[in-house]
């Protein structure tokens, strides 16, 4: 075989991987995102932006209250970046992955951010229990660790000590807390002190957030403060 022909073969293996294998990977509503703006509100997914219905909400449809998006839209006009960060484990549970599974799930990913409803979502999908070897792992991006928060900082020359971060668990708090970022929204709801797989969980000691009671709610808190 050629090495023209080899270069072409392995370009085409590696592009079918990134879209077919699930990963870390971020997805960005392009030409729409104003890079001048420096502040963001991260937001989880899963019991935050919408219904977690288990894993793999998003598939399943997830209503997005009305008020939430008028919401959001306030606050994207009033100069911040709106960005999904969510460990998603639904690759995980399975033994063999089905490429429309992936295909589906990721088209629904990016329906979210093509709607206008977030400007960005970064995404992993690593879980250290993965019953697929190549997602098993303790990866510095699957929250409570900061990496998804760091690589959007990075991307786009975010302050931290300006944005905010609002999810349903602790550990969307600690990565919140751990980034730097200034203000951090912890929706109550019977799980919300639930931690995450992490050997990291006994070694923190503080942790600072306020508590709302909804996301509406803390769209409202964070509106009344700019």
């Amino acid at each position: 075989m050629s090495s023209k022909k080899k270069n072409t073969k392995l370009t085409l293996v590696t592009n079918f991987s990134r879209f077919f294998l699930p990963g870390d990977y971020k997805v960005e509503r392009k030409g729409a995102i104003n890079r001048r703006v420096k502040r963001a509100i991260f937001l989880d997914l899963d019991g935050t932006l919408w219904p977690d219905l288990g894993p793999g909400s998003i598939v399943r449809n997830p209503v997005i209250d009305k008020d939430v998006l008028l919401k959001l839209l306030e606050l994207s006009n009033a100069g911040y970046l709106l960005i999904g960060i969510t460990n998603q484990t639904f690759f995980g549970y399975q033994t063999k992955l089905n490429p429309f599974s992936v295909f589906k799930y990721r088209y629904k990913m990016r329906q979210v951010v093509r709607d206008g409803i977030l400007d960005l979502i970064y995404v992993c999908h690593h879980h250290p229990e993965s019953r697929l070897s190549y997602l098993k792992t303790e990866c510095s991006r699957r929250k409570p660790d900061s990496g998804l928060i760091q690589w959007a900082k990075m991307d786009l020359s975010l302050e931290m000590d300006k944005s905010i971060v609002i999810g349903d668990r602790i550990t969307d708090m600690i990565a919140g807390q751990d980034s730097g970022i200034a203000s951090r929204f912890l929706i109550a709801n019977p799980r919300c002190l639930e931690w995450n797989i992490s050997e990291r969980a006994a070694s923190i000691s503080s942790i600072a957030f306020s508590v709302s009671r909804s996301l509406i709610d803390a769209l409202d808190n964070i509106k009344g403060q700019i």
